[in-house]
């Protein structure tokens, strides 16, 4: 569905913004906080499941996992896009049958979101995670902003 795409999209948006005002706000200068954020950003979107699946990402870094804005947009997305879709590429009409048993071949998107430990309940939960962090995120903001008032 459209609107939950440019909700949850929205949202991510929102929450990564707030937290970049936040970081560009401790630093006091654009240099400052460009480079402050590629180091913060950038293991949230590796450590989403996305680039690194999260049964491969080593065990001392799961927490990054978790505390990834990213990682909760990305659930929320997948179970928009494939919950209760049926995919007719893949299978032994259309795939010769010494490649079905090798590939990863799903019959449908709910097999798909199975396959990475996706329920369509991690929607709601990834949805109030977000909404959280907005307002936490925000409060980090505006103590970020007047720290930096006040120094200035």
């Amino acid at each position: 569905c459209i609107g939950t795409y440019a909700l949850v999209n929205s949202l991510l948006t929102v929450v990564i913004g707030v937290f970049g005002m936040g970081v560009g706000a401790l630093t006091g200068d654009f240099n400052t906080a460009r480079s402050a954020l590629g180091p913060v950003l950038m293991p949230n979107l590796i450590f989403s499941g996305f680039l690194i699946p999260y049964d491969d990402i080593p065990g001392y870094f799961k927490w990054l996992y978790w505390a990834s804005p990213v990682q909760y947009a990305l659930t929320m997305l997948n179970i928009n896009e494939f919950q209760n879709k049926d995919f007719t590429d893949c299978n032994e009409d259309t795939i010769p049958d010494q490649c079905v048993d090798s590939a990863d071949c799903f019959s449908d998107g709910d097999e798909l979101l199975e396959e990475q430990n996706i329920t369509k309940e991690n929607f709601g939960q990834d949805l109030l995670i977000l909404f959280a962090l907005w307002p936490a995120l925000a409060l980090f903001m505006y103590y970020s902003i007047r720290k930096f008032i006040r120094s200035a």
